[in-house]
């Protein structure tokens, strides 16, 4: 997870609290080396790149996806009990492009001249792989929904190589102009277009980036939007010349041949120092007073690009905030006493020694139907209906049209969460699941188990502790 403080870059945003929000992860990509410098960096030669990706090159340059990414299907209908709401809409179906907008649910029951901020986001994935559909960035978009209290237009790009760019930024200008004219009702009702911003992570934040340069040479096309500042996570841009990172870091998740070989497959020639790798203008964005906010970590490969970044906005007298963390900050870093564990849990400690957990947690629905387009199968079925637990079972499609003599392997899972947050249906554990099951072929029994903080679990850690200290627990979790 990555933390920024938002209300340090969004001011408009109405001074929101820091949110810890789990970024999109880096695709899992392998790919050839692209042999663009004379300069030497650690690699495996044993890694097959195209087989790490699970992609295959075809004779007319396209590519096939061969991994099957978990989708999640929006949900319109206000009676479904979901925190957040989402639509998709097509925005140009000859080059099938469309947008999915993510609705908070609480700003159906509030004043609609009370309008939310809006963030048009872009996701990842090497601007070859994934979609506004794929789990990880439907669930992102949406737990940022609700953690910011905001809209999200997510947009559906077209992916290279079939597409090179600049295909993906003439998308996401179309999307700009589609949202300032669009009659949708939720956008024209409860959606604040004078406060938007332009988000984006991985490639997305690259993609975000020329969004934004390109809307701020059109700021009069775009009106009534009015974009207030850039968020780019982990942006990704390169160059020609190897960066030290690049250099020293042997990455096993993106390693320097894949960061390679999306570049070639995306840009319209081989030339790294182009200005979709290597961003250049800046003026603009200064003379508009917008904010930018720049988020990356030094153990990417691509961290000095990040950071040039930063220095080159800077230096145009962009106003700004960036946050860098450590790689090693978890092991290293001191720990903070001032701050509130149960504020930052968001929980709240009750009389009777349980807890109220002040975050709604987005779920994930099983889908058990056979005739749903999902690659995994998912059931809930009762466990102990008296303490409330359950299972979900996770079953690869794939399984269906195999031998029935040919069985798979079995994986009890229990999910994460502190002993006292989360549940086997929480997005963030249902996704987990669905993509092992698919990855590894197996069957994945996922457990709800009881949380702490139930009244007789508090009674008996009470009991136990008393009678070990002699003492009273003060302020005890767990």
């Amino acid at each position: 997870k990555v933390k920024y403080i938002a209300n340090s870059i969004l001011g408009s945003l109405h001074n929101y609290i820091t949110v810890t929000q789990q970024f999109e992860q880096k695709a899992h990509h392998k790919a050839r080396e692209f042999a663009m410098s004379s300069q030497t960096a650690p690699s495996n030669p044993t890694v097959d790149p195209y087989q790490h990706l699970q992609i295959a090159l075809n004779p007319d340059d396209t590519i096939t996806r061969l991994r099957e990414v978990p989708n999640t299907p929006p949900t319109p209908d206000p009676s479904h009990p979901t925190l957040v709401l989402s639509k998709d809409i097509p925005l140009n179906q000859s080059n099938n492009i469309w947008i999915r907008i993510f609705l908070p649910r609480e700003a159906l029951d509030h004043n609609p001249s009370t309008k939310l901020p809006l963030i048009v986001y872009f996701h990842g994935g090497g601007f070859i792989l994934y979609n506004a559909a794929s789990s990880i960035s439907h669930d992102h978009c949406a737990n940022m929904a609700i953690d910011l209290h905001i809209i999200i237009v997510s947009v559906e790009y077209r992916l290279a190589p079939e597409h090179r760019l600049p295909a993906a930024y003439n998308d996401a200008m179309e999307a700009l102009h589609w949202i300032k004219t669009t009659p949708d009702d939720w956008l024209r009702d409860y959606a604040d277009l004078s406060n938007t911003f332009i988000m984006g992570g991985s490639v997305g934040g690259n993609i975000a980036y020329h969004a934004g340069l390109r809307a701020a040479t059109e700021i009069d096309k775009v009106e009534p939007l009015v974009m207030r500042g850039l968020i780019l996570h982990q942006p990704y841009f390169g160059g020609s010349q190897r960066t030290q990172s690049q250099l020293r870091n042997n990455d096993p998740i993106l390693p320097l041949s894949v960061c390679d070989l999306m570049w070639e497959l995306s840009l319209p020639i081989a030339d790294r120092d182009l200005e979709y790798c290597n961003p250049k203008l800046l003026e603009k964005i200064k003379l508009l007073g917008w904010k930018v906010l720049v988020v990356g970590c030094d153990g990417d490969i691509l961290f000095e690009h990040q950071i040039e970044l930063v220095k080159l906005m800077r230096e145009k007298g962009v106003s700004m905030v960036s946050q860098f963390e450590s790689a090693m900050s978890s092991q290293t870093a001191p720990s903070n006493p001032t701050v509130d564990p149960y504020q930052h849990l968001q929980i709240t400690l009750n009389a009777d020694g349980t807890i109220t957990r002040l975050r709604e947690i987005l779920n994930t629905p099983p889908t058990p139907d056979p005739s749903h387009p999902t690659p995994v199968l998912s059931k809930d079925i009762p466990l102990n209906q008296s303490n409330n637990t359950w299972i979900r079972i996770f079953l690869p499609r794939e399984a269906l049209d195999h031998n029935s003599s040919t069985k798979l392997p079995l994986i009890v899972y229990f999910h994460g969460g502190g002993f006292i947050l989360y549940s086997a249906a929480s997005s963030i554990s249902h996704d987990h699941c669905a993509n092992m099951a698919i990855d590894l072929h197996v069957i994945i029994v996922s457990v709800e188990y009881c949380l702490a903080q139930s009244t007789a679990c508090r009674r008996l850690m009470m009991m136990l502790w008393k009678h070990y200290t002699g003492s009273k627990p003060l302020q005890m979790i767990g």
